[in-house]
């Protein structure tokens, strides 16, 4: 319900879902309607030859390119590499039943601070305070050890907030139990490059207990601008199921951003 009136959602599932209600925040909380949902991200550096993640770990040497997922629920810790930040940060995820969750945090600069809930999934953390964040706050599983607001093992990180945009860049989602989601359109780019480059998109999904499969792949360049998916019928993706952006890279030192327009819709479509 967008002013009180009742609207259509785009071409590509008006005829799936009708009427329905239209939520322009990033509130992903259990609804009665459908409620709209955007996920994008970016990874700075994908080195010729490799197939990476779209998540804020690519590029960082403290991460790993490719996502590391929980494997069971664990609590999470929350620190910055710099000392002075102490800010609210919000945390998005799914606690141990895949519920979403989410809770705020007040950071203490370096040293670790912890979620009250677990998580088995982590899919947005933001900066809610009224400052902006000097260093990049790292989430990650608390039992790891910390060495100045770094933690020292990169398959235990699983979101990180960067200076640069004061969010999570992480064009991925996990389905919440007792949800769809219904994915519409994805979109990548190349930018910041010296020279020319070429790279493959994928838009990979894992359903419960199973492995990540492909359920769409295309070609960037560097002079192509925004490549656009449409998806016509939608993919619909069920409960519980991991879906993400991933990038293979024909050049050294790629940097690609990209993400998906989708809908979580309760009940079970599939």
């Amino acid at each position: 319900m967008v002013g009180g009136v009742w609207v259509m959602v785009d071409r590509a599932v008006d005829t799936l879902i009708s009427p329905v209600r239209l939520y322009e925040s990033d509130d992903y909380e259990t609804t009665r309607d459908p409620s709209r949902l955007h996920k994008f991200g970016e990874n700075s550096d994908i080195d010729a030859g490799e197939t990476e993640d779209l998540w804020d770990g690519g590029g960082n040497a403290n991460a790993n390119g490719v996502y590391d997922y929980p494997s069971a629920a664990v609590v999470l810790g929350l620190s910055s590499d710099d000392n002075g930040d102490t800010e609210d940060v919000v945390v998005q995820g799914l606690d141990a039943d895949w519920a979403p969750q989410s809770e705020t945090v007040t950071l203490t600069g370096q040293t670790k601070a912890e979620t009250t809930g677990s998580y088995i999934r982590v899919f947005r953390v933001y900066n809610a305070g009224a400052a902006a964040l000097a260093g990049d706050v790292y989430v990650y599983d608390t039992s790891d050890s910390v060495v100045a607001g770094v933690p020292q093992t990169p398959a235990k990180i699983h979101a990180i907030v960067t200076a640069e945009y004061q969010q999570t860049m992480m064009a991925m989602y996990s389905v919440p139990v007792g949800h769809t989601l219904v994915v519409t359109a994805c979109y990548a780019s190349l930018s910041r490059l010296a020279t020319a480059a070429v790279g493959d998109i994928a838009l990979v999904k894992r359903e419960f207990g199973g492995v990540f499969r492909a359920q769409e792949e295309w070609s960037i360049h560097t002079y192509s601008g925004v490549k656009i998916q449409h998806f016509n019928p939608p993919r619909i993706i069920a409960a519980k199921t991991d879906i993400k952006l991933r990038a293979y890279a024909v050049s050294n030192n790629t940097h690609v951003h990209g993400g998906f327009h989708s809908y979580v819709v309760p009940g079970a479509w599939v």
